[in-house]
């Protein structure tokens, strides 16, 4: 190996290196550009090119004018490439600052410069933005800051990572947020995540993950060391208990100490950091005072609603749309009871998620847009409708409600005279125009003929209109008892659209689209069992209990929670689009619902 350097060395220096002098380019780059008053922010200056082997420290005129200078440190490194014999080398080197601003309101850092070989470099001025206000980081990208926490456990390491939530103890259905931070000594070449965590009987959302490692400096127990955030993950427990995250798992190389001359490549060593596990208790929601119309909302909510048609016309559709917004679990929230007055029918209800990330907190709206018919003209009131859901910090159940809605409905259309046509109604079949007209035979008795064989066609015809006739009563009879029967229709169409709904979900398999199909699978799911078994469903324990007195077993919801843990966990985790684990799903859905089917 020592003849090997050598020769590798001799080589280098026969062939023709091209090492100009001038190529040198100085930058500087802040790490935020929007800052609150008292937060630090990581000004680099940078200097790539052909650069000696000893270097000055850059001066920053008048920076500590408008900031104060926390600490320091410097990295380096450099590369070099043999193309058609010719020899190039490429050093970087970064000094890097921690300022903090003195005041508040639009400042500059300095132009800085440095002078190698008679030459000086400078830098452009930066300008940022402090505004007043805590001195917790707001970062520009959501989720790229961690809160203040207990120093971790470091057994004298170099380089570690820490897990961190920012509760210990929290209810069903609220967010705990979990920070997975690197912390090392040494210069890191490479890094890449061997083993993400894993979030057991959760709904998660990951806030924010790093592209690149960027750096700041803490000082644990006395030793400095430079910290990178690289996840942050709200989390939704969806069960009671305590629920373990798994610790995430790195690998990569490190660069280690030159051994000598011929070592100017840079050594590097292999490193596996595996981080803490973290253990959260999760209380149950309380049991008194829960509101019988409590849909799992958990966090801070406001309500309203909206016509899109406050002049709706008789027999044709209008939109009531109900809008829930606030910070919580608002992908968990259903749809709230609509109570109608007896002239309206509800056809349909559709659903919108807009969930976004605030100061690391899930906000947003959920929108419920209700297709309701009125089948009269006249002045109508839509009652209030009313939302429920638990307030973790006043650790209470709140009830808020909409305001009453006045429709005015106008007359619909008229219809000609004569024209036959069927209209679903809630007194029954409405028949518009002229009725029935029977046909009267005038002879009391009719003769008996022989028939011939060119009319056996008719006949045919005639038997399969008559065929038709009572089918279309039949439908007629069924349609209007599935409008006037609310449970009669859910349970109706229970199985179908659970069909349709998995059908739907295969077909965003089929197309790549892994996190709408495990969602499309554990909502029709949830649906099928809500409208087929005429359970709400909210917590699922509660589900759960319904469903075994009505003679389930405990392996029949076991294997329902099973289900739909892997939906969430496989939607909302790293590594959700494997299409055999989605394939097993849909075909574990389909078994469950037929199951269901057949024991009703």
């Amino acid at each position: 190996m020592r003849n090997l350097g050598i020769r590798v060395a001799i080589l280098l220096m026969l062939l023709p290196v091209s090492l100009p002098a001038g190529d040198i380019s100085f930058s500087a780059y802040v790490s935020q550009k929007q800052v609150s008053s008292g937060q630090a922010v990581q000004l680099t200056l940078s200097l790539q090119g052909d650069l000696p082997s000893r270097l000055p420290q850059p001066e920053i005129p008048d920076i500590e004018k408008d900031f104060s200078i926390l600490g320091s440190s410097s990295s380096s490194s450099s590369s070099i490439s043999i193309i058609n014999g010719k020899v190039t080398s490429t050093k970087t080197k970064n000094f890097i600052y921690y300022i903090q601003p003195k005041h508040s309101g639009t400042l500059t850092i300095p132009s800085a410069r440095i002078n190698i070989k008679g030459r000086t470099y400078r830098t452009e001025p930066i300008t940022i933005n402090v505004s007043k206000g805590s001195a917790t980081p707001q970062p520009t990208t959501p989720g790229a800051s961690s809160p203040a926490q207990p120093a971790p456990k470091t057994s004298g390491k170099d380089i570690f990572v820490s897990a961190y939530a920012d509760k210990k103890t929290v209810y069903v259905g609220e967010q705990v947020t979990v920070y997975f931070t690197l912390y090392t000594r040494l210069s890191v070449a490479r890094l890449s995540v061997e083993s993400d965590p894993r979030f057991e009987n959760c709904w998660t959302k990951d806030i924010f993950q790093a592209q690149k490692l960027d750096y700041r400096t803490e000082v644990i127990n006395g030793i400095r060391y430079n910290a990178a955030l690289l996840r942050t993950t709200a989390v939704f427990p969806i069960t009671d208990g305590t629920i373990t995250i798994t610790p995430m798992q790195l690998v990569g190389e490190v660069y280690t100490r030159s051994r000598g001359f011929f070592d100017f490549f840079g050594a590097t060593r292999n490193v596996s950091i595996v981080g803490n596990p973290l253990k959260i208790k999760v209380l149950p929601l309380p049991r008194e005072g829960k509101p019988s119309n409590f849909s799992g909302g958990v966090g801070q909510f406001s309500i309203s609603s909206s016509l899109d048609n406050p002049n709706a016309k008789a027999n044709e559709a209008f939109t009531l749309r109900v809008r829930i917004k606030g910070t919580g679990n608002i992908h968990s929230i259903s749809a709230p009871n609509v109570n109608l007055p007896p002239d309206f029918e509800l056809f349909d209800t559709q659903t919108k998620d807009n969930i976004k990330i605030k100061g690391n907190k899930l906000t947003g709206s959920k929108l419920f847009d209700f297709i309701i018919i009125p089948r009269s003209e006249g002045k109508f009131e839509i009652p209030p409708v009313l939302f429920s859901y638990f307030d973790p910090k006043s650790k209470s159940y709140r009830t808020i409600k909409t305001d009453t809605i006045t429709v005015m409905v106008e007359k619909g259309e008229e219809v000609a005279k004569g024209e036959k046509i069927f209209l679903p109604a809630k007194s029954g079949v409405k028949t518009l125009g002229e009725d029935i007209e029977f046909i009267k035979p005038d002879k009391e008795r009719l003769s008996s003929y022989p028939v011939h064989p060119r009319y056996s066609n008719l006949i045919l015809v005639a038997a399969a209109e008559i065929v038709l006739i009572l089918l279309f009563f039949f439908l007629a009879r069924r349609r209007r008892r599935l409008l006037e029967d609310e449970t009669y229709a859910r349970l109706s169409r229970a199985y179908s659209r659970a069909r349709k709904g998995l059908k739907r979900a295969q077909e965003l398999a089929r197309k790549g689209e892994s996190d709408a199909a495990y969602g499309l699978i554990s909502e029709t799911v949830e649906r099928y069992i809500s409208e087929r078994l005429l359970i709400p469903w909210t917590d699922f324990n509660e589900v759960a209990s319904r469903m075994e007195e009505q003679g389930f077993t405990r392996d029949d919801t076991e294997r329902i929670r099973h289900l739909m843990d892997d939906c969430y966990g496989s939607r909302f985790s790293p590594g959700a689009s494997d299409e055999a684990k989605l394939d097993k799903l849909l075909k574990d859905a389909k078994q469950l619902i037929n199951y269901i089917e057949k024991q009703v």
